[in-house]
C-alpha cells in the first residue's frame, strides 16, 4: 500500500476560486493521516482537463482518490459513473468528502453504498433516455417545420409555374429541367405533386 492519496479540485471558470476546495481536501488528507498529491485546474471545458487526465493516468500510484463534489467528476451522471468505475478499477476507490450523497467506494462497500451506486446508475439510465427522447422530439419538430433534411430544389410557386409551362406544351421535361436547373426526377416529382402528370 502506498499510503498516499490523490486529491482533485476543479472550477469551471477563471474567476472562480479553488481555495475552498483545496482547503477541504488538504484538511481531509491530514485528518486521514495520509500523504497526498494535489491536482487542481480551472477549465471551462469538461472535454479538456489536463490535470484530470493526469490524475486518472496515475491512479495506480495512490490508495484512492478524493474530491469535494461529484459534479467535479463529469458533465453528466452517466459520465460521472463511468469515471467512478475507472477509478475503482485502478485503485481502492473514490471518496466524495463534501456531498450529500456521501460516496465512498473504497474496499468492501457497505449495503448503503451499493444501494446508492445502484440508484445513481438508475438515474443515469433515466437521464440518458430523457436526453434521447428530447433529441427525437426536437428532430421530429424540426422535420415538421422543414428545418432538417435536404432543402427542396423548387419552391411551391416554382412548382406551380413549372406545371403550368408543362401543361401549356411550351416545354418538355428536359427543357424544364434545364430551365430550373434541376434533375428530370425533380421535374417529374413536381409535376405529380401539382397534378400535371
Amino acid at each position: 500500500m502506498t499510503e498516499k492519496i490523490a486529491l482533485y479540485a476543479r472550477v469551471s471558470t477563471e474567476n472562480q476560486d479553488l481555495t475552498n476546495q483545496v482547503e477541504k481536501l488538504e484538511e481531509y488528507a491530514e485528518e486521514e493521516g495520509r500523504e497526498y498529491d494535489l491536482y487542481k485546474e480551472k477549465v471551462s471545458s469538461v472535454d479538456e482537463r489536463p490535470e484530470f487526465e493526469k490524475v486518472m493516468d496515475r491512479l495506480e500510484d495512490y490508495d484512492y482518490l478524493a474530491i469535494t463534489k461529484l459534479d467535479r467528476f463529469g458533465r453528466s451522471l452517466r459520465q460521472m459513473l463511468e469515471n467512478i468505475e475507472k477509478v475503482n478499477d485502478k485503485c481502492d476507490g473514490i471518496v466524495v468528502i463534501d456531498d450529500e450523497l456521501s460516496i465512498d467506494t473504497r474496499g468492501e462497500s457497505t449495503m448503503q453504498q451499493k444501494i446508492m451506486t445502484n440508484f445513481l446508475s438508475l438515474f443515469a439510465d433515466v437521464e440518458r433516455r430523457m436526453i434521447r427522447q428530447r433529441l427525437e422530439e426536437g428532430y421530429q419538430k424540426a422535420q415538421e417545420e422543414g428545418r432538417v433534411g435536404r432543402p427542396e430544389s423548387l419552391s411551391d410557386s416554382e412548382k406551380e409555374e413549372l406545371a403550368a409551362l408543362y401543361e401549356s406544351g411550351r416545354y418538355r421535361w428536359d427543357g424544364l429541367a434545364e430551365k430550373y436547373d434541376v434533375s428530370k426526377a425533380t421535374v417529374s416529382k413536381a409535376l405529380k405533386e401539382k397534378g400535371a402528370l
